[in-house]
């Protein structure tokens, strides 16, 4: 969270950081701003915009750079595999698209890359959080799982009346109700 707070220029008063459980007499925090898959406040779109115009200050008031496309993959996470993302890489490689792993990634660059790009395309999950940041006028692909359709990226997409593309995948057999089962996108759709 040092990411956020320095940027919005908010000093951290007296972080500490926990390695075990705590029983505490008292704690406050602050309401949430959104929460996943039930609902998202202008306070939030209010932060999305002061972090964006504060960490890519030059984003601000330009439009999109078409030829930066992104790719953002999920191939490296553990859950609600893309069975056949290595292909998918693949695929948007060869259009063009720069294929990134944001768990990789400082937060800042993270912000900077969905503030400046023309085109984003991913699935769907918290590696797509970032759209919070990118430019109205970008161009997203949403894949998704056929078991979990997050509202998150809708809300990002929403805020600024931004279209979005979704592909939807193929469920594997065996998997009954396991909305973290992997699953796969067939190329011929990409």
């Amino acid at each position: 969270m040092h990411t956020p707070l320095a940027a919005l220029d908010l000093p951290v008063l007296g972080g500490h950081a926990f390695d075990r459980p705590l029983l505490l007499r008292e704690l406050i925090v602050a309401s949430k701003s959104m929460q996943i898959q039930h609902y998202t406040s202008p306070a939030a779109d209010m932060l999305w915009d002061a972090l964006r115009s504060r960490i890519v200050p030059d984003a601000t008031g330009t439009g999109p750079d078409p030829a930066l496309r992104l790719y953002v993959s999920r191939l490296r996470m553990p859950n609600r595999k893309l069975l056949n993302e290595a292909a998918v890489e693949a695929i948007f490689r060869d259009r063009g698209y720069q294929v990134i792993y944001p768990e990789t990634l400082p937060l800042a660059q993270q912000i900077a890359l969905f503030a400046r790009a023309g085109a984003i395309a991913g699935c769907s999950g918290s590696n797509m959080f970032n759209l919070a940041f990118c430019h109205a006028e970008a161009e997203i692909t949403l894949l998704v799982s056929p078991r979990l359709l997050h509202f998150s990226e809708m809300f990002f997409c929403h805020r600024q009346r931004r279209p979005l593309r979704i592909v939807l995948g193929h469920e594997p057999v065996g998997h009954p109700g396991d909305v973290h089962a992997p699953w796969t996108v067939d190329p011929d759709r990409l």
